[in-house]
């Protein structure tokens, strides 16, 4: 019987009755092929039948993703492809290996993948326990897997010429990495997405089993087999010479994910919550950097989950089809709030003398991590799938959880002028820029946190920290750092001797690197005025603050302030000291004729 297939093709709106119709007859196909716990491969564009999911998600996938377009004979799901002749069996040893496949585990024929390490499947047999990998094992993975794709053979040698060294196990990752990222970046239609994840290498997370079937064979850990009588916890592996033969018992078992932002995203916000709930739910503690450098940075031992929180909710609540933070609805501003307070210990914050630029900050992250992540979903689900190339083909294939007309509000907004203009213009920029931040993503904030001296209440000096981010074992990464560091010691020099006040570190460092509206290079952010588009009121504290502020004493405190002037007039003229009476102001001249609040509709500051 001829399979109806005419409704996976890429350009069927997933909308028409047509594609409706075929993906709930392909649904009821799957549910003769499923687990027995209700699991089947799934077709879709991201999970190219490598994962197994139930049905209702299988649906939701197909919908979202799309049909994979490598998957043409639809053998997980019951067509019948060529049968490859039976094998010759030469003696009986090799007629045991034969019955013993027979007899396997099978879980069908391995996915279509372009590379073979993506091709194995592995179904889990027991509970998994989900761990950080130590960095030593997580090389000695990522260098086993990439030693075992010969896909890659053509790089590792490549490698080895340039770094005329055969010591690849420590030296190939880091530049197989950057050598297929700037591939990427030029001509990403001669880099594949396979070729890009092997690349970044394996999440920091896995997930450790007792036992799983991978292609078919079953594999158990001996520490499970010491409490079996039957026991296949053994396997074998031949030497160097392929002659001698080891005998091992497996030890652990690790499934490890590949390094994408889904897996990031899960592992960030998994440990969080783990922290949260071996607590007994206490909320985390969390501080902000307001006496340092005033950048309003989180700081501290938690600092990475509250921007990570900040990074995860965003791109749960919020959809990417706006321009800028500014032009997100309240709607979904409100949802965050809750959040955060929900996970973190806030009151102490948001009462307190530095409640209004610790505000703020939160704000500012909020608006900076909405940036980030919008920048990354760009390269993940547009410029990725070719967008610019098929603008109208994309449009029936929304991301994962983004609804159709917010993915056809994001489409357009991307390919339209305005945008495309600001891009080539920012991309110009960057190419302006001296040098790039090299020094990974702790900012200068949390480092000067990390290094504060109680005993003796100091930071570290701004200059020398300077330095030392941007230099790595003893060398500068970049000529004109170093040229920019001489020039701070050379008036830090001289300067000594001098009667006259001094310049600080922080001074010294903005006089050579200069400063911007939004940006103190070498210190970190400067955050922006407030105003009454970017605080929102709607962010809707549950913290106290003052009632709004009437005529009456908007008036008395003007009243009040005038005094003060006049009275530090009279003491500078006591003093000796020449100064020019200031003229007294009036106050109607402001026209103040209505109620305000000024926590949340005050004018911009001047």
């Amino acid at each position: 019987m001829l399979i109806d297939k005419d409704w996976t093709r890429e350009d069927l709106n997933h909308n028409t009755d047509e594609f409706k119709l075929g993906l709930n007859a392909f649904i009821e196909r799957c549910k003769e092929h499923v687990n027995g716990r209700g699991l089947c491969c799934c077709p879709c564009r991201t999970c190219d039948n490598m994962t197994k999911h139930t049905l209702t998600d299988i649906k939701r996938h197909i919908h979202n993703n799309g049909f994979s377009k490598y998957y043409d004979v639809w053998e997980y799901h019951g067509e019948s492809k060529i049968i490859a002749p039976p094998p010759v069996v030469d003696d009986t040893n090799d007629m045991i290996n034969v019955l013993r496949d027979i007899h396997r585990n099978d879980d069908g024929p391995p996915p279509t993948c372009e590379m073979e390490v993506f091709r194995s499947v592995c179904e889990p047999k027991s509970a998994g326990v989900e761990k950080k990998l130590d960095k030593e094992v997580r090389k000695e993975l990522e260098w086993y897997v990439l030693d075992n794709s010969h896909e890659i053979d053509k790089y590792k040698t490549e490698c080895r010429i340039a770094m005329s060294d055969n010591d690849l196990a420590t030296k190939f990752s880091p530049w197989f990495c950057d050598k297929i990222s700037t591939l990427r970046s030029k001509n990403p239609s001669e880099c594949s997405l396979e070729l890009l994840a092997l690349a970044r290498g394996p999440s920091n997370y896995a997930t450790y089993y007792t036992s799983c079937i991978v292609n078919g064979v079953k594999f158990v850990v001996h520490s499970r087999d010491e409490r079996l009588t039957t026991q296949c916890s053994g396997v074998s592996t031949p030497g160097a010479d392929d002659e001698t033969m080891y005998y091992v018992y497996l030890q652990e078992m690790i499934s490890g994910g590949i390094n994408n932002e889904k897996a990031r995203k899960r592992a960030r916000d998994g440990e969080m919550k783990k922290k949260y709930n071996d607590g007994g739910k206490k909320k985390l503690s969390i501080k902000f950097d307001v006496v340092d450098l005033n950048t309003v940075k989180p700081v501290g031992k938690n600092n990475r989950h509250f921007t990570g929180l900040i990074d995860n909710e965003i791109e749960r609540v919020v959809p990417f089809c706006f321009e800028s933070w500014d032009d997100v609805p309240d709607k979904y501003k409100t949802t965050l709030w809750p959040t955060l307070k929900h996970y973190f210990d806030m009151e102490e914050h948001l009462t307190g003398p530095n409640a209004t630029e610790i505000e703020a900050g939160i704000k500012a992250s909020f608006q900076a991590r909405y940036k980030g992540r919008k920048h990354n979903f760009h390269g993940r689900e547009f410029v990725g799938r070719d967008g610019y190339k098929e603008p109208i083909k994309i449009r029936n294939f929304p991301p994962e959880n983004m609804k159709l007309d917010d993915w056809h509000k994001y489409c357009d907004m991307v390919t339209s002028e305005k945008w495309l203009k600001r891009s080539n213009s920012n991309k110009t920029n960057r190419e302006k820029q001296v040098y790039s931040s090299n020094h990974g993503t702790k900012s200068y904030a949390q480092s000067r946190f990390e290094e504060y001296d109680k005993a003796t209440d100091t930071y570290p000096d701004l200059v020398e920290q300077l330095k030392k981010k941007h230099t790595k074992g003893g060398k500068w990464n970049s000529p004109v750092a170093e040229e920019q560091y001489n020039e701070m010691i050379a008036t830090k020099e001289a300067q000594e001797g001098q009667e006259e006040p001094c310049l600080t570190d922080k001074e010294i460092v903005t006089q050579v690197l200069g400063e911007s509206r939004s940006f103190f290079p070498g210190r970190g952010r400067r955050l922006p005025r407030r105003s009454s588009s970017w605080c929102s009121s709607s962010s809707v504290h549950s913290h106290a603050s003052g009632p709004p502020v009437s005529r009456e004493a908007w008036a008395r405190a003007f009243a009040a302030s005038q005094d003060q002037l006049s009275g530090l007039y009279q003491q500078l003229i006591a003093a000796n000291i020449p100064v020019t009476q200031p003229a007294p102001l009036d106050p109607h001249q402001f026209e103040v004729d209505e109620v305000f609040d000024d926590r949340e509709d005050a004018p911009e500051d001047e």
